[in-house]
């Protein structure tokens, strides 16, 4: 592949954001007439009148991507040397009809796409589909929707968050995730008072009588309540992922027990001090604590670079709303009560881990972006 037609790889690599941003929106819009949305029209209308004919023939023959080929082919707004070639650059390119459908149908949705959403598309390039998402067709969008300043931004945030992280692959949360359904469905489908009694010497009672289990509730969740254990996995995938991106495998799951002991020691007081008497099981404290680190982290990273990455955002805001409303179903739940101490107490523990590993985030990102 040409460095124009090859898939999008990484948010971290200057070349292929210099290449999303290099292209002139009124050739383009010129071209593409046929495929743009009217608001887009209205937009492009004057300029792409005025486009040069020779910038048009030098886009057509060097960077124009299959759909924008394909739309130039049968464009009566283009002269008839245009669109024949168009048409011998298209063959040439040698794309099949089928896959050339599918791109027009992607190039259509990012162009009706929200600008934000659009941002996200283009900085999360692990999730790029390797047909669909190739830089010609990428920086052809870039161009119409007029985005430029806001890619190198965004790409620039990209590159400093990921100058933070020690591993691409969190799989230490997903082990977790694993073993928590697991103990779910060997618990609930049991109905032998032996795994009935192994559950509650696992849970968190409230004279903390078994110290061990400060360290096994975070694994049991309600039994025969899959929303209670759906949920707070969901929470953890969402938010741990990121977390764990940035502090390695082994560092974040010595916070993750960190953040189930700190959680259930304010549990265990809370319900003393109350004479609360239900035990704790649920890894929703533990989840807090990570909900409330990684906020602390990205709002320092905030202020330290001016933003911070909608790639990052997205999945830690949508993993705190799983959490909170978790948390508000359990409190109407009849099933058991919720330990608000756990809750409260794991989002405090939370935001002094990252009070604690803040500089040592920083010292690394600084070093290896450049500040």
């Amino acid at each position: 592949m040409t460095d124009a037609t090859r898939a999008l790889s990484s948010p971290t690599s200057m070349g292929q954001t210099q290449h999303l941003v290099k292209l002139d929106g009124a050739c383009v819009a010129a071209v593409c007439w046929e495929g743009l949305p009217y608001y887009l029209r209205s937009v492009w209308g004057s300029r792409a009148e005025a486009a040069r004919p020779e910038r048009l023939r030098s886009y057509l023959e060097s960077d124009a991507s299959p759909v924008a080929l394909a739309l130039a082919a049968r464009s009566a707004r283009l002269d008839d040397s245009l669109r024949d070639l168009a048409r011998r650059r298209l063959g040439a390119l040698g794309v099949l009809p089928a896959a050339l459908e599918r791109l027009e149908r992607h190039f259509a949705r990012l162009l009706r796409s929200s600008r934000s959403r659009l941002l996200t598309h283009l900085s999360v390039a692990e999730r790029a589909d390797p047909e669909l998402d190739r830089l010609d067709l990428l920086a052809e969008i870039v161009a119409l929707r007029d985005a430029q300043a806001d890619v190198q931004a965004e790409r620039s945030l990209a590159r400093a968050f990921r100058a933070m992280f020690v591993t691409r692959d969190p799989f230490v949360v997903w082990i977790i995730v694993c073993l928590s359904f697991a103990s779910f469905i060997a618990f609930s489908k049991s109905g032998s008072p032996g795994a009935q009694a192994l559950y509650n010497d696992l849970s968190l009672e409230p004279g903390l009588a078994r110290p061990w289990t400060l360290f096994t509730y975070v694994f049991l969740h309600q039994l025969d309540d899959w929303r209670h254990v759906t949920l707070n996995m969901l929470a953890l995938a969402l938010v741990g992922q990121v977390l764990e991106q940035v502090l390695g495998h082994w560092r974040f799951l010595g916070v993750f027990f960190l953040a189930a002991l700190g959680a259930g020691l304010v549990s265990v007081f809370t319900k003393g001090l109350l004479d609360i008497p239900f035990a704790t099981v649920g890894a929703s404290g533990a989840v807090a604590a990570l909900a409330g680190m990684a906020l602390f982290l990205g709002l320092s990273f905030q202020s330290r670079y001016g933003r911070i990455p909608l790639r990052y955002t997205t999945s830690t805001l949508i993993g705190g709303v799983i959490l909170v409303s978790n948390i508000l179903l359990s409190a109407t739940s009849m099933n058991y009560g919720v330990d608000h101490g756990a809750h409260l107490g794991g989002l405090v523990v939370g935001i002094l881990l990252g009070v604690a590993r803040r500089p040592a985030l920083f010292r690394r990102a600084d070093l290896r972006f450049g500040r």
